[in-house]
């Protein structure tokens, strides 16, 4: 079902029918030219684990009315996503996050984390370890 390590994907996935997935375990990993098209109106309420989901790809779409409430898994999420930026998923609220380790490494977050529910966090090594511009509050 996904593409992990094709550098050339890049299709909108708009028609893409998820809300039953539960493990996107580095679904669009090293996809290097996917932004994202077609990500905006996903049902992710069912996605438990998003590890390595976008990890070094070109994402850049706005993610940020998924919902997640039920991720616990966000371990490298974005790490080395240079075109993403944290308003993308401001409104998130990830209550059951649990590991977030090394969620942003690397990626060019800048702000709009101010809103991002963290309170469930338990292992948040490297979080935002050497994030791109990274220049916000996450004090809630």
């Amino acid at each position: 079902m996904f593409y992990a390590g094709s550098p050339d994907f890049n299709v909108n996935l708009s028609n893409w029918q998820v809300s039953k997935v539960t493990n996107a375990e580095s679904a669009f990993r090293a996809c290097q030219g996917f932004e994202g098209a077609g990500l905006t109106n996903w049902n992710t309420e069912s996605l438990t684990k998003g590890t390595r989901m976008f990890s070094s790809s070109k994402l850049s779409t706005d993610i940020s009315n998924w919902n997640v409430e039920a991720l616990s898994l966000g371990h490298n999420m974005f790490s080395y996503t240079y075109f993403f930026t944290g308003s993308k998923v401001a409104n998130w609220n990830p209550i059951k996050l649990v590991v977030a380790t090394s969620m942003f490494y690397r990626s060019a977050i800048g702000s709009g984390l101010s809103g991002l529910t963290t309170g469930s966090i338990e292992i948040a090594a490297y979080f935002l370890f050497q994030a791109y511009n990274f220049n916000d509050d996450l004090v809630r």
